[in-house]
């Protein structure tokens, strides 16, 4: 029986299931807890609790972008709202402060005419003490207006982000993020093919 039990642990470190329409990886680390019973193993998802503040989170940061991109297009210019030292890190290498994310984003608003959709999905989460590893998967949609006069959809499809967050008596807090991975881009439902440089 021990031998079995050995079995099963060892191939839940080395498989992943799926839960909620979240991937979440199986491993050995801090973010499971196997406790075994009466010969039954159970294994526990310790983020669950910080999931659902990070859903909370994520929902908070979505309106945030709708009302911000709503206050830009009515003339207003947007300020930083986050900590002086976080840092964005793009896939080239590439890292941006919080000022130039904010400055970024003004341009951004100002050329789009509407927000489709914005969806972040929240994939694992790795915790150490009051810090934690937040992978997510975002989706965004907007109508931008071309050189030509037509308004064009443009969709990004599975950005996938690895976000840095730290906790303290305020509760749960960014330093920053890496762009791990750029989606897939669509125009009007078309893929995105970048013209070659002349």
């Amino acid at each position: 029986m021990k031998n079995l039990l050995s079995f099963v642990l060892l191939a839940l470190a080395v498989t992943s299931t799926y839960a909620q329409d979240n991937r979440i990886e199986v491993t050995q680390n801090k973010s499971y807890k196997t406790k075994t019973k009466s010969d039954k193993v159970f294994l526990r998802d310790k983020s669950k609790p910080a999931r659902k503040e990070f859903e909370t989170i994520f929902a908070k940061q979505i309106a945030d972008y709708k009302t911000q991109f709503e206050s830009v297009k009515r003339g207003e210019k947007l300020k930083p709202d986050c900590a002086p030292d976080f840092v964005l890190k793009r896939p080239n290498g590439a890292t941006l402060t919080c000022e130039q994310i904010t400055a970024e984003r003004q341009t951004k608003f100002e050329r789009i005419k509407a927000i489709n959709h914005l969806k972040i999905e929240i994939g694992n989460i790795e915790l150490n003490g009051n810090e934690a590893i937040v992978f997510t998967t975002q989706s965004f949609s907007r109508i931008v207006p071309g050189s030509d006069g037509i308004n064009y959809t443009i969709a990004t499809d599975g950005t996938v982000h690895k976000e840095f967050w730290i906790r303290n008596e305020n509760g749960w807090r960014s330093k920053g993020f890496e762009e791990v991975k750029q989606g897939t881009i669509t125009v009007d439902g078309q893929p995105f093919l970048p013209q070659p440089p002349r």
